[in-house]
């Protein structure tokens, strides 16, 4: 990509309102697709780190918190080979908490909104119970308490459960299993809430939604495999038009800037490159486009302002 921001604070007006903020962002085509990247455990060596940066998207995860999850409540989480299905997922023990210990995959893009199905491959030989959910991110992809709702609207919304994760008891034989997740809605709490705890999820709950694996019994070890999710009917508005791809700074270089034009300037300047600048407070500033023996016309900026 053409470098073509030399400092901090130029604006180009050409955003679309908040929109742009996920002008990178593709739209998944769900039909008939696997969301799940390397779903068999098979392409993975080893499970990834969850908190490490910059952060993963589209593998296989992990999370341990061993200060809390320990005795009655440790945990395990690893690849292992079974005779029947070769590399599977072994996840041994209840943790503490949500949030303390999990196996997870960052599903990168936005998803629409809908109804979607989850088919897995699981077993236990001690009678484990596997807990699943999705939660959402906000823009910084930072989890979020907000989780798609994996169960029906009740009869009476003020009916308490478990809205937010499912969770089934395993058997020794390795059987296939199926959830439905309505990402058009999504619970507040992973705990047992009333329907009303829920609501419609938002443009931002649909970006970079986070499968996550956790055991529901302590001391017991269940394993998973071939993890598929496809959307199964489609809630999305009609009328929202589709993630186009195109670059939405309609002025993307700066071979016909010059940075006359004023970022205050009245009626608002769109689709152009602006400037702003506190001739008191920022007296120091400067700021224009140069020529560059490497890049051509580029902006140049000089300085560091008083704020942002």
């Amino acid at each position: 990509m053409k470098k073509t921001f030399l400092g901090v604070v130029l604006c180009a007006a050409a955003l679309w309102g908040m929109q742009a903020v996920w002008a990178s962002v593709r739209s998944v085509d769900t039909t008939s697709e696997n969301l799940i990247p390397k779903s068999d455990f098979t392409e993975i060596s080893s499970l990834g780190d969850y908190k490490q940066e910059p952060l993963a998207f589209n593998e296989w995860l992990m999370y341990h918190d061993a200060s809390k999850d320990k005795d009655n409540n440790d945990v395990k989480i690893e690849l292992v080979n079974d005779a029947a299905r070769g590399q599977v997922l072994s996840f041994y023990g209840r943790p503490t908490s949500y949030y303390t210990s999990f196996a997870a995959q960052r599903i990168e893009g936005k998803m629409k909104k809908g109804i979607y199905r989850l088919t897995f491959w699981a077993k236990s030989d001690d009678g484990a119970k596997i807990k699943i959910f999705f939660n959402t991110t906000d823009a910084g992809n930072v989890d979020q308490n907000r989780y798609m709702v994996a169960k029906e609207t009740p009869a009476d919304e003020t009916t308490n459960a478990y809205y937010g994760f499912y969770d089934q008891s395993l058997t020794p034989e390795w059987k296939q299993y199926s959830v439905e997740f309505n990402f058009a809605q999504v619970a507040k709490s992973l705990y047992s809430i009333p329907w009303t705890d829920t609501e419609e999820s938002t443009a931002d709950d649909l970006v970079n939604v986070v499968l996550k694996l956790q055991g529901g019994t302590a001391l017991k070890t269940y394993l998973v495999d071939d993890l598929t999710l496809e959307l199964i009917k489609d809630l999305s508005d009609p009328d929202e038009p589709e993630p186009t791809g195109e670059n939405l700074i309609k002025m993307p270089g700066f071979d016909d800037a010059d940075f006359s034009l004023s970022f205050t300037d009245a009626p608002n300047v769109y689709n152009k490159w602006v400037t702003d600048k506190d001739e008191v407070k920022d007296a120091a500033i400067s700021f224009a486009v140069v020529d560059d023996a490497e890049r051509g016309k580029v902006a140049s900026y000089a300085g560091k302002p008083y704020t942002w």
